[in-house]
């Protein structure tokens, strides 16, 4: 992957040559062309030329500083997320008509999923939306006899349902699931508990102990911790934009009031999903290690040779986190529909949780293979706005373990190679506005980043998850252009004085 990725950079200045190269159709370029001769001559300059240089370089470079600083504003972020949003919709509709010789989709995911088809959400006991316990466990207990690797349960567990039987049913059923992944070294990874452990709810007449809340919540606790070797519990949490409340970004980790951290639950079914148990506990304790050290600003955990490693980096309200931005490849279908009526599905290996328990023992669709289970009933709440248009949180769960699997976690371009792509656009900034007035000189260098943008954000998103932000960039040359043109009438006003002085 890096031999790639210093192709990519090299091609990445091939193109902005070419670009430089085809502007020359612009009147304006040529005639900045013409009067860039004298540029390998600087003795030739007269001082005031030198002086307005050294000051637009000036001028650039502090524009160039506050561009980094962007991200942190709410306008610069709401550039950020449309240029994102704009790269998500391109990548997913050349994905889905031209997918090329690489599958976009791990085939190691599997869906199944709880609807209405599968069960009458209207008519829960207790009035309340609630997924079957019972089928749920039964569910993850096939899946694992079927032979899958990794069973993720994208259900709250840890609140009791009005039922009594379903409640010792599942936790049964549950016990049972444990045994069988012991058996075949396989792993369940279930939602971090939120409910802590408390006996201290009044039993009402009709309530025996087995429904009260604390009564399962303390039972579901000690099956957890007595079945820790092969039941993990991560969080499936993500971020809402707070400029429009779309998802765009999912927890690599979350810490609790206790300082307890746990991992993306994509995480760790891509981790046990790869090495298995036994060296996925080992990779993972590891891992646990250095989050509770505060130091720590960069995690690689590493997957089979010839895959980029998850990157786990630093996440707070207050910072971009570029590596844990979505990359949508498993949508439902009726996000499906807004895009192609012809096209095939870029993922077909969804099942509803009868269609699974109704699988036939010899079947190997499941065998080896990583089963995310989750409700995707409108009802429940778990239904989340993003780019490409409302998804269940089940669909974001497998995006995220699909992006970890395919190697394809969206970064940044290097510092190395960003410091001097900013280097040269500081000094051309400096050029052009020297040589033009401050609107063409803008126009200039927007059309070239345009052009950029078009040629080359979406192919590189797509193909390596490199993600150009050109729109920042416009704004700059936009901040520029006004601190040039308010030089410019300084200085008429300036002679303007002299004159009438003399």
């Amino acid at each position: 992957m890096i031999f790639f990725r210093s192709m990519m950079y090299r091609q990445l200045f091939k193109y902005i040559r070419i670009c430089l190269v085809s502007l020359i159709t612009f009147d304006f370029v040529r005639i900045f062309l013409q009067n860039m001769t004298d540029f390998s001559d600087r003795q030739s300059w007269s001082p005031e030329k030198r002086r307005r240089f050294l000051v637009n370089l000036i001028g650039a470079a502090v524009v160039v500083a506050l561009l980094h600083l962007a991200p942190y504003t709410n306008m610069g972020q709401q550039l950020l997320n449309e240029t994102y949003d704009y790269l998500v919709k391109k990548d997913f509709k050349n994905t889905l008509i031209d997918r090329g010789d690489r599958e976009p989709v791990s085939d190691a995911i599997r869906l199944v999923t709880f609807d209405r088809s599968a069960y009458t959400y209207e008519k829960s006991p207790g009035g309340d939306f609630w997924t079957p316990r019972k089928t749920l466990g039964r569910t993850i207990v096939s899946a694992l006899k079927l032979g899958a690797k990794v069973v993720v349960a994208d259900i709250e567990v840890d609140k009791p349902v009005p039922l009594e039987d379903e409640n010792r049913d599942f936790l049964e059923l549950l016990k049972q699931a444990a045994d069988i992944a012991r058996q075949n070294d396989a792993v369940i990874i279930l939602p971090r508990m939120e409910q802590e452990c408390r006996l201290l709810f009044p039993l009402k007449k009709d309530q025996s102990r087995e429904t009260r809340p604390a009564e399962y919540v303390c039972r579901l606790h000690d099956l957890l911790n007595r079945q820790s070797d092969v039941i993990k519990q991560g969080t499936p949490g993500i971020f809402r934009s707070p400029l429009d409340s779309k998802v765009r970004h999912f927890r690599l980790y979350e810490k609790d009031d206790k300082g307890s951290t746990a991992l993306s639950m994509s995480v760790l079914a891509a981790v046990y999903q790869w090495h298995g148990r036994k060296k996925g506990n080992a990779i993972l304790k590891q891992t646990q290690a250095q989050l509770k050290d505060d130091s720590w600003s960069d995690i690689l955990i590493h997957g089979p040779e010839g895959l980029e490693p998850i990157r786990i980096l630093r996440q707070d309200a207050g910072s971009e986190c570029i590596p844990a931005r979505y990359k949508f490849r498993i949508v439902p279908e009726n996000v499906m529909k807004t895009y192609t009526k012809k096209a095939d599905p870029l993922f077909d290996m969804k099942r509803t949780s009868a269609e699974l328990l109704d699988t036939e023992s010899d079947s190997d669709i499941y065998c080896g293979k990583t089963v995310l289970i989750g409700s995707v009933h409108e009802e429940l709440g778990d239904i989340h706005s993003t780019p490409l248009g409302d998804m269940p949180g089940l669909f974001l769960l497998a995006n995220g373990m699909n992006i970890f699997l395919r190697g394809e976690q969206i970064h940044e371009i290097s510092y190395k190679y960003k410091y001097s792509m900013e280097a040269v656009l500081t000094v051309l900034s400096a050029l052009v506005f020297l040589y033009l007035n401050p609107t063409p000189a803008a126009l200039t260098l927007t059309a070239l980043l345009y052009v950029l943008h078009k040629l080359l954000s979406v192919h590189f998103f797509t193909n390596w998850g490199l993600f150009l932000d050109f729109w920042l960039m416009v704004i700059g040359i936009g901040i520029f252009e006004n601190i040039v043109g308010f030089q410019e009438i300084l200085k008429d006003w300036a002679s303007r004085e002299e004159e009438e002085e003399e």
